[in-house]
């Protein structure tokens, strides 16, 4: 399991064993490319002791909580915005509202992930688990929250949601 107490080498080592193993049938493709590429990735580019913060363009959500995030990076592989209280999220629009409750009820009900706000528009990462996140995402577009939790969530990754506060 990949938290607090595991070791992101260790966790990328099974993870190219297994992709040797699952490719290694694969006609088209060389097992052995497949584990270098990823071997190569990992000792040129990912580390575990750098932070990154995505915040969305309009900076909505306000600054001052991106020193909250990082704090939660300390211990955690991921630590998100949240905009909830109480376990709702309340948009000025009535309508957006209903549809943020509705994606989070899809979200919840197909990958049983029970963070209530995979959208909100600031996210803090260790640098190495956002790698790994990204090489393993397949979905571009709007729901690439929701997949990347789902992702980190299936590896065990610790994710720490930090309340927010944004305008909307």
């Amino acid at each position: 399991a990949f938290d607090k107490d595991g070791h992101p080498k260790a966790l990328i080592e099974t993870l190219a064993e297994e992709l040797l193993a699952d490719f290694r049938p694969a006609p088209l493709l060389d097992a052995y490319d497949v584990y270098q590429r990823l071997m190569d990735d990992w000792a040129e580019t990912i580390q575990d002791d750098d932070y990154l913060i995505a915040a969305d363009a309009d900076m909505a959500i306000r600054p001052e909580h991106f020193v909250e995030i990082v704090a939660a990076l300390e211990h955690a592989a991921l630590a998100p915005g949240s905009r909830a209280v109480r376990g709702r999220i309340h948009y000025d629009s009535v309508v957006r509202t209903l549809s943020g409750s509705a994606f989070h009820r899809l979200v919840h009900h197909y990958t049983g992930l029970t963070l209530r706000d995979t959208q909100c528009g600031a996210k803090g990462f260790q640098r190495g688990p956002a790698r790994l996140l990204a090489l393993m995402g397949m979905v571009n577009g709007f729901a690439y929250d929701a997949e990347m939790f789902f992702l980190a969530d299936q590896l065990r990754m610790k994710v720490e949601p930090v309340h927010v506060t944004w305008d909307d």
